[in-house]
This record gives C-alpha cells, sequence and structure tokens, in this order.
C-alpha cells in the first residue's frame, strides 16, 4: 500500500496473513517480524532490533535490546498494567493501584513520587494528593469540582503535612478557581483565560489575565471545515496551516521566519515532521513508531543535518502518554511530566558531553502528548487529528465534527484523563457510519453508542475478545443508537451520556468473557445482540451502572 504525502510516498508491506512487515519513504526503514499475532522484532535502519516477550496471557512481558534498554510490564489477571520495571536489573519505573472496580486510584513513580487519586460518583478525579520521596510527610493536593454536566468548573490548591487532611474544595485556602460555560458547554473564563467564540462554536480569541500585566490575546481563524489555518500569537508570531484532502495537517509554516513543518502520516498517526528553512534546506526530522494497530508511540528517531541519526525509545504509563525517553543503551535522557488535564513539564536529563558546541548537548524533547495528540510549543496546543486541545480550558476549540454523537458535550475531552483517551479528537464516528453503511437506520438527534467501549481502560478484557474473534470495535455488531439529550420523540433506550462507567464496564466484561468462554465467536455475537436489545428498550431514565445487570 502506498500514499503520497508532500511529495514523499510511503509504502507499506504486508504479509499473506495482512501484518505489516516493513514501511519505507521515511528517513528510516522499518521491518517488523511476527510469531501469529504477536510482534516478535522490530528493526529500525542499522539500529540494534528491539526483541518482544509476552506472558502466557498474551500481554507484553519485555522489550529489550542487546545494548542495554530493557523495560518489562507486570499485569493482573483482568489486564491491567500493575508495574514497569526499567533496566535489565529490573529496577522499579511505575506501580499502579486500582479500586474494586479497577479504577486507578494510585501511581508510584520512582522519578516523580507518590500519586493518589479521589474518585467521586461519576468516576472523576475530585482530588489527587502527590508526595515526594524526600518528605513522606508533605503532600501537594490539587482538588476538582464538577457541575451537573459534569464539567470540570473548579479547581483548588492546598497542601497537607502529617495527619492534616483537605478533603474538599472549601479547604483548599491556598488557591482557588472557578470556572464559567455558556449554554452550550463551552469555557467561558476559567478565572485567568477568557474565551470568545463565533457562530460556529469555535475559538477566535483567547485572552490572559494576569496581575500586573497587560492582558494577552491569541487569535484564530478556522476555514470551512472547522480547521484552523491561522494562529496569532500574543508575541506577534503567526502560523498558517495547510491541511490534505482527509483533514490530516501536513504543513505549519511560521510566517515571521518563513520556516515549515511538514508532516508525513500513516492512518491517524503522525510518523514523521520535518523542519526546514524558506530555501528548503531540513534542519531537523524526527520520526515516530508506534505500537501495532495503535496510538501508543514506542520509539522516537532524530535526524539533523551532518549528524548520525539517533533512536531513542519511549516508555509510556498505563494511558499511553509518554513519561521517558531512554537511549539504546538505556538511560533515561528525558522526562516528562503532564497535569490530569495536560499543561506538560519537559525535564530533560540529557547530561552534558563537553563543550557546548558538541551536538549531543541539544536539547532533547518528545513532543507527543496522550494518545492521538503532539504539542504546538508556540501556542500550547495539542493538536489532535481532528481537533486542537486547549490544556488552560481542558476543552477543544472547537466542537466535535460529529455533534452530539460524540456525547453531550460536544466541546469537551474525556470525563476522566486517567482512564480514557480521544486519539482521533472525535468520539463515535466512525461507529455510526458503519452501522449506517450495514442498514441500521439513524433516528433523528440520537447517538452511536460502543457496546464494548472503544478507549476506555477498563474495557479492555472485552476489546481484548472482540480483538481475538475479529469483531470490529467500531462495526455494527458493536454499536447501537440511543437517544440523546435534545431528542424529544418517543424513541425508545437510555439516554447516552458519552461514557462507560465502571459498573457498566464491569457488566460487560463479565458477560462478554462468560459468553466466549460458553461458545467462542457466536456466543459473542450474540451476546452483544441481547446487550444492545436491553440498553435499546430501556427506560430514558435508567442508570447506566444498573442497565445490564
Amino acid at each position: 500500500m502506498e500514499e503520497n504525502i508532500n511529495g514523499t510516498s510511503f509504502v507499506h508491506e504486508y504479509d499473506e496473513h495482512g501484518r505489516h512487515i516493513g514501511s519505507s519513504g521515511s528517513k528510516t526503514a522499518r521491518q517488523y517480524q511476527w510469531t501469529k499475532h504477536q510482534l516478535q522484532q522490530l528493526s529500525v535502519g542499522e539500529h540494534t532490533p528491539l526483541q518482544f516477550a509476552y506472558h502466557p496471557s498474551g500481554h507484553e512481558k519485555t522489550r529489550a535490546t542487546e545494548q542495554g534498554f530493557s523495560l518489562h510490564h507486570q499485569w493482573s489477571e483482568t489486564g491491567l498494567l500493575l508495574e514497569q520495571q526499567l533496566g535489565r536489573n529490573g529496577d522499579s519505573l511505575r506501580q499502579y493501584q486500582y479500586d474494586a472496580l479497577d479504577r486507578l486510584v494510585g501511581i508510584n513513580d520512582a522519578k516523580r513520587g507518590n500519586s493518589r487519586f479521589s474518585l467521586n460518583a461519576n468516576g472523576q478525579v475530585q482530588a489527587e494528593r502527590l508526595q515526594k520521596g524526600w518528605d513522606s510527610q508533605y503532600r501537594f493536593v490539587h482538588l476538582f469540582g464538577y457541575d451537573s454536566e459534569l464539567n470540570l468548573n473548579q479547581q483548588g490548591f492546598a497542601t497537607e503535612y502529617g495527619d492534616s487532611n483537605v478533603v474538599s474544595l472549601d479547604d483548599a485556602r491556598v488557591k482557588r478557581q472557578s470556572r464559567q460555560y455558556d449554554k452550550a458547554g463551552r469555557v467561558l473564563d476559567t478565572g485567568r483565560f477568557r474565551y470568545h467564540y463565533d457562530r460556529c462554536g469555535r475559538v477566535v480569541e483567547k485572552t490572559e489575565y494576569q496581575d500586573g500585566f497587560r492582558p494577552k490575546t491569541t487569535r484564530f481563524v478556522w476555514n470551512g471545515d472547522d480547521r484552523l489555518t491561522h494562529i496569532e500569537l500574543p508575541d506577534g508570531g503567526r502560523y498558517r496551516y495547510r491541511y490534505d484532502p482527509l483533514g490530516r495537517r501536513i504543513a505549519k509554516e511560521c510566517l515571521s521566519s518563513q520556516r515549515i513543518t511538514e508532516y508525513l502520516w500513516d492512518g491517524a498517526n503522525i510518523v514523521q515532521h520535518s523542519q526546514k528553512t524558506a530555501d528548503g534546506s531540513v534542519v531537523q526530522t524526527i520520526e515516530y513508531l508506534y505500537e501495532p494497530e495503535s496510538f501508543r508511540p514506542l520509539a522516537q528517531v532524530t535526524h539533523k543535518a551532518n549528524q548520525a541519526s539517533q533512536l531513542h525509545y519511549i516508555v509510556t504509563d498505563h494511558a499511553g502518554t509518554p513519561q521517558e525517553l531512554c537511549s539504546e543503551n538505556g538511560e533515561v535522557v528525558w522526562q516528562g511530566e503532564q497535569a490530569l488535564w495536560g499543561h506538560y513539564q519537559q525535564r530533560n536529563a540529557l547530561p552534558n558531553h563537553g563543550f557546548r558546541e558538541n551536538a549531543h548537548n541539544d536539547e532533547l524533547y518528545c513532543d507527543l502528548r496522550y494518545q492521538g495528540q503532539i504539542e504546538d510549543r508556540e501556542s500550547g496546543l495539542y493538536y489532535n487529528v481532528n481537533r486542537y486541545y486547549d490544556a488552560d480550558s481542558g476543552q477543544y476549540l472547537s466542537p466535535d465534527p460529529i455533534g452530539f454523537a460524540g456525547g453531550l458535550r460536544p466541546q469537551a475531552y474525556v470525563f476522566n484523563p486517567l482512564d480514557w483517551v480521544d486519539p482521533l479528537g472525535l468520539t463515535s464516528c466512525e461507529l455510526a457510519k458503519k452501522m449506517e453503511d450495514s442498514g441500521v437506520p439513524r433516528p433523528k438527534n440520537s447517538a452511536a453508542h460502543h457496546i464494548v467501549g472503544e478507549t476506555s481502560k477498563g474495557a479492555k478484557p472485552a476489546r481484548d475478545i472482540l480483538k481475538k474473534h475479529d469483531i470490529d470495535i467500531n462495526g455494527a455488531d458493536n454499536g447501537v443508537f440511543l437517544p440523546n439529550k435534545d431528542n424529544t420523540s418517543d424513541m425508545p433506550g437510555i439516554l447516552h451520556n458519552g461514557r462507560h462507567p465502571n459498573d457498566y464496564l464491569k457488566s460487560v466484561n463479565d458477560r462478554i468473557t462468560i459468553a466466549d468462554t460458553l461458545g467462542g465467536k457466536q456466543a459473542v455475537l450474540d451476546e452483544l445482540s441481547a446487550m444492545r436489545s436491553t440498553l435499546s428498550s430501556a427506560d430514558r431514565n435508567a442508570s447506566w451502572y444498573t442497565v445490564l445487570n
């Protein structure tokens, strides 16, 4: 298969079983070796191959090279990541704790400290407590409040010491921020930032207010396809964006410096971006490699003029967010730290290797964020294939392209970034299309709902079973049209709310697992049909926590 982007042909090669075995066209060729459905080896150019090993359950156990890089994973019986170990000595990197509903409630990080998460009845994080290793008595507390529409509307910051315990936003005396929303659920004011929208619901101005400083305004220009085409920064910097017919960004041009960044894609994954000067000279090219059929990054290759390429392995957390870059010999050379709703902190750990002009002293970064996102450093926005995510508001700059089929809050990001991802910047578009293509009529004011969750970590057991039987997660077999909040007809079915509560996920996992054990693929399809019938015939006001019990 071949695709041409920005004058570059990106070619994929597959074997007779449909497995991806090679790619060429980017600066570095990639070769994949498989045993059945498991990737055994990844070769990147002339670099030492990366080898993979697996637990009997099928989950990845180890990825390692002969040069010294080694990453180990430990999993629970239900497929939850319990621990990551880095290095040949098996030093613990991160440990993960979950509650009885398999919700993430704690992370012990050898580099960043220990975090504990308290969840509200809707499964949203209401408190995060961070304890650094050097003082076991001191805890930094970040509290979150939500309105009736599940929008983040308050944040508070405080500290705890010893037995003291901040339990609510009323106790957060250090700093509080309240947010204002319009009737469509769009952020108007965060306390520090104010937003203005056009008639299509797209942000056209974002102004920052800080005591003692003049307001700083960023302006946005959109085309008829809801693609951001121009941005003007408070410092006068101006950028222009170009897209291909599929809506993917293929170029970012700085109009003041006449530098341009060009992008190469593999489906919905950015696999390469090159920075060029006005005369076309390439300053730097960065390539990204991903886990098979995934948005989880695996490695990054950096090319600079007159320098040998540098391969670094990307270590992600449970949600697929990059946390470390490691050299081929296993040295941690970069760390990133992301707050719950964004706001990345880069921590470059690369040591100085001699004189400042030495190329190895150049700063090293990973610009990938949550799955499917890449940061534009000039604006702080995260480009998310179909939209741009703004960490200051915790929302996208534009509405979901699929409207209310993506949920009741078309501008919002996911309910809980600890458990959910949105790699395409939209939710149910592919599902709705495949259901309609299969002959399922779509009622007015309805939303396409995944019976088995598409991205939620808690849905992984059922999702793995569907994958084993080649049942498309975005196919009609896994979908049902449900009424959305604008539906005033007599359409039956539980009200679609854009999310899968953990009780619902557990019920689906249990039913799919039992069906698979008793009757294999056909039994799984029958169980999906039974759950579809239950959801589509339930009372409009039924509870998502008990509807499948």
